[in-house]
C-alpha cells in the first residue's frame, strides 16, 4: 500500500470533508483537512444554552436515512423519534392541522404528473390559477421557500416533489446533538493518523497534471497527490467576496458558472428559552406551529418538556432581512409570539432567560444554508461535480441529486460517492 501512498488534501471539516478523510485514511493515505475555522463541523454546530441543547444548525434527521442513520448506529449515538402535532394560526386562532393546505395531495399529484419540468411558480400558475386556490398557492410557496430555503420563480418542480414525497414518515433528533457525530467521526479520523489543520482557510489552489499546490493562510504551501474541495457554495459565488475563499489558478470559469446555477439559501434560526413553557395552556402537544407571522414557523422539544421555541425565517425573505440586526430580529421574534398567541408582549419578554439568534448568511464561512435545485439541476450539478484532472474533487449537500437535499444526509451521501470516486481514479 506504501507505494500507493497519497497525499490527499481536503479544504473543509464539515461532514461530508471528516467522511472522506476518514474513509481515504482507513485505505492508508495520508489525509490532510485545512479548515478556516476554529472547529469542525461546519455549519452543523450544537451548543447548550442554559443546559439545555440547541442546534446552531441541522436539528432533525427526516425520516428514515440511510446513511445518517447508518452513521448514528455505527457509533452507537442514540437518537428519538419526535412526536407531537402540527399547529396552524387561521383568522388569529389556533388550530390542529394534518395537511400544509386544504387541497395539498391534489398538488402534490399534479406535480408527480407534470410533463417537464418547470420553474414551481411557473407550475402554480399554471395549474392552480383560480382564486379558490389562492390560499394553496400561498402555502405551497411558504413552505418552498421555509423548508426548502426556494427562490420559488427558479426552483425545479420536479426536484421539490421528488424531495416532499421522500418526506413521508417518523423523524428523529439526537439527544446529545449533531456535533456528537461530528466529534466521534473526527477523533475517529485523527486516531488513524489523520491531520486537521484549524483557522487554516484554503487562499488559493494551484493545480495542473501532475501535482496539486494549496496555499494557506500566511502564505504556506502544501503539494498534493488530490485535493476535495468540501466547502459551501458560497465559496464560489460571483455575488460574494473572494478574499474569504480559495483562488483557483488556473481560473475555473465554467465550472463556476455551473455552481452559481445551483441554488443557495439561507436562514435565520432564533432560539428564545423561557422560565416556564406559557404555550403549553393553548397548545400543550404541538411540535410544530405554522403562521402568517413575521417569523412563520415555531417549534418546541416536545415531548420534552422544556420551556424552548425554535422560530425559523427561511428563503427569499431570510436573504431580504439578512443585513439586519439580532436585535431585529429578537424583537420581531417577540412580535411575532405576542400575535401568534395573543398575548402581551412585554409578558413575553418578561418571562425570556436567554434568546440567540443565528443568522447564517452573516456566518463569514457559509454564508448561507443549504442548497436548492433550479431547473435543469441534474445537468448543472454534474457539471459542477466534474473532477479536474483526476486531481481535484468537489463534494458536499449541494452535488447531492436524491430525495434528501440539504440534509446531513445528502452530504454524507455524495462524500461516500467521492471516495468511491477517488478510489477508482487511484486503483485502490
Amino acid at each position: 500500500m506504501e507505494n500507493n501512498r497519497l497525499q490527499i488534501g481536503i479544504a473543509g471539516s464539515g461532514v461530508a470533508g471528516l467522511v472522506i478523510g476518514l474513509e481515504l485514511q482507513r485505505t492508508g493515505h495520508a489525509v490532510s483537512i485545512y479548515e478556516a475555522r476554529s472547529r469542525s463541523g461546519g455549519r452543523i454546530k450544537s451548543i447548550l444554552l442554559d443546559g439545555m441543547l440547541v442546534e446552531c444548525g441541522p436539528e432533525f434527521i427526516h425520516g428514515e436515512l440511510k446513511e445518517t442513520i447508518g452513521l448514528l448506529n455505527r457509533y452507537k449515538i442514540p437518537f428519538v423519534p419526535i412526536d407531537g402535532k402540527m399547529y396552524r394560526s387561521v383568522k388569529g386562532k389556533l388550530s390542529e392541522t394534518f395537511e400544509i393546505a386544504e387541497g395539498w395531495n391534489e398538488l402534490l399529484l399534479k406535480m408527480k404528473s407534470i410533463p417537464t419540468d418547470m420553474p414551481f411558480q411557473e407550475f402554480l400558475e399554471n395549474y392552480f390559477p383560480e382564486n379558490r386556490f389562492s390560499e394553496l398557492r400561498h402555502s405551497a410557496v411558504q413552505f418552498a421557500e421555509g423548508f426548502d430555503l426556494a427562490d420559488t420563480k427558479t426552483c425545479s418542480t420536479k426536484a421539490l416533489i421528488h424531495e416532499w414525497e421522500g418526506e413521508e414518515g417518523q423523524q428523529y433528533r439526537i439527544p446529545s446533538g449533531y456535533g456528537t457525530l461530528i466529534r466521534t467521526i473526527e477523533n475517529e479520523f485523527l486516531k488513524l493518523g489523520g491531520k486537521i489543520y484549524f483557522n487554516h482557510p484554503v487562499e488559493s489552489i494551484h493545480w495542473g497534471n501532475d501535482k496539486v499546490s494549496i496555499y494557506c493562510n500566511n502564505k504556506i504551501k502544501i503539494e498534493l497527490d488530490k485535493l476535495v474541495v468540501c466547502l459551501p457554495l458560497s465559496a464560489f459565488s460571483d455575488e460574494e467576496s473572494t478574499t474569504d475563499y480559495p483562488v483557483f489558478i488556473p481560473a475555473i470559469p465554467r465550472k463556476k458558472a455551473a455552481m452559481n446555477e445551483i441554488g443557495f439559501g439561507t436562514v435565520i434560526k432564533i432560539v428564545m428559552v423561557w422560565d416556564k413553557p406559557f404555550w403549553k395552556s393553548e397548545v400543550p402537544d404541538a411540535q410544530f406551529i405554522l403562521s402568517e407571522e413575521f417569523i412563520p414557523t415555531w417549534w418546541t422539544q416536545y415531548p420534552l418538556d422544556l420551556p424552548m421555541l425554535t422560530g425559523w425565517l427561511g428563503g427569499p425573505k431570510a436573504l431580504d432581512f439578512a443585513h439586519e440586526s439580532d436585535d431585529f430580529f429578537r424583537e420581531k421574534a417577540f412580535e411575532s409570539l405576542a400575535s401568534l398567541f395573543s398575548m402581551n408582549i412585554e409578558k413575553i419578554k418578561n418571562g425570556v432567560k436567554e434568546c440567540h439568534v443565528f443568522n447564517w448568511k452573516k456566518s463569514r464561512w457559509s454564508k448561507g444554508a443549504y442548497s436548492y435545485a433550479k431547473v435543469g439541476y441534474r445537468t448543472t450539478k454534474e457539471a459542477a461535480k466534474k473532477t479536474l484532472n483526476d486531481r481535484i474533487y468537489f463534494s458536499g449537500e449541494a452535488y447531492y441529486e436524491g430525495p434528501f437535499p440539504g440534509t446531513v444526509e445528502a452530504a454524507v451521501a455524495d462524500a461516500l460517492n467521492t471516495v468511491d470516486e477517488i478510489k477508482r481514479s487511484s486503483q485502490i
